[in-house]
């Protein structure tokens, strides 16, 4: 009887070990869908300007002619468009010959030399992420660059900047996450290491900043990677430890992005999946 019920024992504990992962697994695909469905709703917006009519005849007569009146034009539908799309912080309009035109962050020609020294990809015909950045300390932004086509040639490119606060939105989300689990949207930074890009759950007024993943086991040094599984390696619990670093579990990649959705071990008793 005793061997009987030490091996219905650990046939449950098996048991529930197995449902917590695919909780887990379960958890961080949604937290993944969650952030593919963000990264969309900009590339829409964005597109949705780009497709501007009346935008891309002004920037037609514009390279034909050099007018101020057409600039002046241009402007003030990028400013329109500014008002009009949700989160959308800063547009502006670069000629056929990658030459600001017109932006919502000045009016003066010669207020626009400043943009000359925004880095362009070469022109084609496909929307592209240009990089995420903070406009203040606690103000996340992203950059889009999209072409800009009438008649089936290219005649310019809209660049826009977008806030990211739909980003955060995603990781303060905690729901099936317990008590104590959380979401992590982590960026690459410099060689060894990663940058946490909103406030942790247990330290929300801590600017982590940049963190170590050194290691190629971390599970975020995993996501970052693109790999996707349920790992128990490399794991610490930064509430416990103090070491700044979080606890992370199944990884993969979203784009430029990388997700972790995650529980502490004294919580779910098993390994963290990281996901993408």
């Amino acid at each position: 009887m005793a061997a009987l019920g030490a091996m219905a024992y650990t046939m449950a504990g098996r048991q529930l070990k197995r449902n917590t992962l695919r909780q887990l697994d379960a958890l961080a695909e949604t937290k993944k869908q969650d952030l593919e469905k963000v990264i969309r709703g900009w590339e829409d917006r964005v597109n949705l300007i780009a497709s501007r009519t009346q935008l891309r005849l002004s920037l037609r007569d514009y390279n034909r002619t050099r007018s101020r009146a057409q600039r002046d034009r241009i402007r003030r539908i990028l400013v329109d468009a500014r008002h009009s799309v949700q989160a959308v912080q800063l547009l502006t309009v670069y000629d056929v010959n990658r030459r600001p035109v017109a932006s919502t962050a000045s009016e003066a020609a010669s207020e626009l030399a400043d943009l000359e020294e925004t880095r362009l990809p070469s022109h084609g015909e496909l929307m592209s992420y240009e990089g995420v950045s903070f406009a203040t300390e606690d103000r996340l932004q992203v950059s889009y660059v999209a072409p800009l086509i009438l008649e089936g040639g290219w005649i310019g490119m809209l660049h826009a900047v977008l806030s990211a606060q739909e980003l955060i939105d995603v990781t303060q989300n905690f729901t099936g996450l317990g008590d104590t689990g959380e979401t992590l949207i982590v960026l690459p930074a410099a060689a060894g290491s990663a940058r946490i890009l909103h406030p942790l759950r247990h330290r929300p007024d801590e600017r982590l900043g940049r963190i170590s993943v050194e290691r190629p086991d971390d599970p975020v040094a995993r996501a970052m990677q693109g790999e996707e599984g349920v790992f128990s390696a490399g794991l610490v619990d930064y509430r416990e430890s103090g070491s700044g670093r979080p606890l992370a579990s199944c990884p993969g990649s979203a784009g430029a992005w990388s997700s972790s959705s995650m529980r502490p071990r004294r919580e779910s008793r098993s390994p963290s999946s990281v996901v993408s």
